[in-house]
């Protein structure tokens, strides 16, 4: 799709002034696009929620100029409890020492104050139709204080609109078509003043079943508070004012001190937030010259702690795919797509497991999240759940970095444990599957795709299997430098908390195992095999949250049949599968149980009975001499 022009005076329309419009607004200015913002609110918002900027979006605000000045406000000394009504407290979770704690409002001044003097910027204005052909969209854009429309021509235009994006709407469709409920609805306020009774850098977590309330403290101010609790019914949230939804949510038992405080604060309030909880799920993010980014497009949630970095490189991602095709939108789109999608989806599927840190929608969950916590408090067992940990891995990925090809050298290859895709790759020729697996760790080197492990394995027309070559780029502590195909390719199959199979069981290979471990393993080999054609060898891959049509063309230059299969289907097969030879395992050891039972019964018979007759012989020949 050739449709663009490669002049200078290229006008992008970016609708929203958000943190994914103004990032899309500097990178676009800075390759020749000449943007122009508009606003729904009659001024630019400040202050706003608590949010955390990971490594991953602390790389693309370091490229864009704005880092410096984001200033961490975590206080280093500040404790965290965990509190009940009562007031009784304990040490609390403190998962939060990774990234910068900031306000939404201080991104948005870092953004906002880094935007070129002359980008045209229009509050209080919405568009209302987007048309578009092969050289421009139209778009009428209508100024609500006056209801004065106007139509303006554009070459691209970007929704950054956030998760009930109107550019959605009227490109994609209604919000019902994108939306994935979560069935949560969160309510947020920044502190007017401190609470009585409670430290000024204490942070509190007050946990129930169903519903919580965090007060993240800061260095330098108040602090800010988070209400987040479950519904059946997001429709009858909506029909009452906040406060009364949040006062029925948290029951008609005594508040308690804090809580107290907390929700009068709240209805006090003229800025606070209340809002449902919902996923935004689409098959493509692009229609012809309108793209999504941000919230827009794919919405983690508050939950995954991962909005403002996912809409930092999002953005600045895809400034860099149509840097790369000036020419070709739509190339720029796909190409975009192809790279981001897979790390936007490992941050959707995490924020469903971190959910539950911040609010556990069942008593059971209360008390396993509790347990976990304390339990992380003994050096041994915090080391094994840090390990676990793959939601750390995402929000340290510098995921544009790694998307960018190479200038005059190779880059580290990532060390990764969470894998989306298994690649297999299928040849007539032995060689020739062993170069392609030079080449896949070639391209791992240059940030073309993300690999965790991968092997060459021989399959004869019988079936039968042999293993040609490995790689891994599997930590240590995650795995094991144990040969053989199970060994090598355990930890393509992550499970939804990132726990890796190799972790759980390649550790014991070479050592004793149990029947379950065994099957497990065996099951695994059996169906990673059976992914290859019998008369083939095939190279195995697992593939993170990476790019990889470049590999896959270059895999099929080499002759090879290329196939993907997700590793969340594959896991689920594998679980299905170990799940049926366990309960066939109980079932033989029940009747094993039972046979040995009845041998040991008829053996206890057969001597009883020889007994008995020794003792009624015995006793009819005391009778006799009587």
């Amino acid at each position: 799709m050739n449709n663009q022009t490669t002049t200078d005076d290229r006008q992008v329309l970016i609708v929203g002034l958000g943190i994914a419009g103004m990032a899309s607004a500097i990178h676009l200015h800075k390759l020749g696009w000449q943007p122009v913002i508009i606003e729904r609110a009659s001024a630019r918002r400040t202050g706003g929620h608590s949010l955390w900027l990971f490594e991953a979006g602390e790389a693309t605000a370091k490229r864009l100029g704005i880092l410096d000045n984001l200033t961490d406000r975590t206080d280093p000394n500040s404790p965290t409890y965990e509190i009940n009504r009562e007031d009784e407290r304990r040490k609390g979770f403190n998962g939060f020492q990774q990234g910068r704690k900031l306000l939404r409002g201080d991104i948005e001044q870092a953004l906002f104050e880094q935007l070129p003097p002359n980008v045209d910027i229009r509050f209080a204005t919405t568009p209302t139709s987007i048309a578009q052909d092969a050289n421009s969209a139209t778009v009428t854009l209508k100024h609500l204080p006056t209801n004065v429309e106007t139509t303006e021509r554009f070459d691209l235009v970007l929704g950054a609109d956030g998760v009930r994006s109107t550019v959605r709407k009227l490109a994609f469709g209604p919000h019902e078509d994108y939306l994935e409920p979560l069935n949560y609805m969160i309510a947020t306020v920044k502190l007017s003043k401190p609470l009585e009774g409670y430290r000024k850098d204490e942070g509190l977590i007050l946990v129930e079943a169903g519903r919580s309330v965090w007060v993240f403290a800061y260095a330098d101010d108040n602090g800010t508070v988070l209400f987040s609790y479950k519904t059946n019914d997001v429709r009858e949230e909506f029909s009452r004012k906040p406060i009364e939804s949040l006062r029925r949510a948290f029951g008609e038992q005594p508040t308690g001190s804090l809580l107290g405080q907390l929700l009068d604060q709240y209805e006090a309030a003229d800025d606070a937030s209340f809002a449902s909880v919902d996923q935004v799920k689409m098959d493509r993010w692009h229609n012809g010259r309108i793209a999504l980014v941000g919230d827009a497009a794919w919405c983690p949630t508050l939950y995954s702690g991962m909005g403002a970095s996912t809409a930092l490189l999002g953005s600045e991602l895809l400034g860099d795919m149509l840097e790369i095709y000036p020419d070709d939108l739509e190339q720029a789109f796909n190409n975009w797509e192809g790279r981001l999608r897979p790390f936007v989806e490992a941050v959707q599927r995490d924020a469903l497991t971190d959910r539950v840190i911040f609010t556990p929608e069942s008593e059971v969950q209360r008390v396993l999240r509790a347990t976990v916590f304390s339990l992380s408090s003994l050096p041994a067992l915090a080391r094994v759940i840090e390990g676990m940990n793959s939601s750390k891995e995402l929000k340290s990925f510098d995921i544009v970095a790694r998307s960018m090809p190479t200038q005059g050298g190779i880059t580290k290859p990532v060390r990764i444990t969470n894998v989306d895709t298994v690649l297999v790759a299928e040849f007539d020729h032995d060689p020739r599957a062993t170069q392609a697996l030079s080449v896949l760790k070639q391209a791992a080197a240059n940030g073309q795709v993300v690999l965790a492990r991968a092997g060459v394995v021989k399959r004869s027309a019988q079936g039968e299997w042999q293993l040609l070559d490995q790689y891994s780029a599997i930590d240590e502590r995650s795995g094991t430098k144990a040969g053989g195909l199970v060994g090598t390719l355990l930890g393509a199959l992550a499970g939804p908390l990132g726990t890796l199979i190799g972790g759980a069981t390649g550790a014991f290979i070479g050592a004793a195992r149990d029947k379950a471990e065994v099957a497990y393993d065996e099951t695994v080999k059996d169906q990673l095999v059976e992914l290859v054609q019998p008369g083939t060898t095939a190279l195995i891959a697992g593939i993170g949250f990476g790019a990889n049509d470049v590999v896959d063309g270059e895999m099929r230059q080499l002759g090879g049949v290329v196939k993907h299969f997700a590793a969340n289907t594959l896991k689920a097969a594998i679980d299905a599968q170990v799940e049926v030879k366990r309960v066939a395992d109980r079932a033989e050891r029940q009747q094993q149980a039972q046979a040995w039972f009845r041998n040991q019964r008829q053996q206890f018979d057969e001597v009883w009975n020889e007994v008995r007759q020794k003792v009624q012989a015995a006793i009819a020949e005391s009778r006799g001499k009587l």
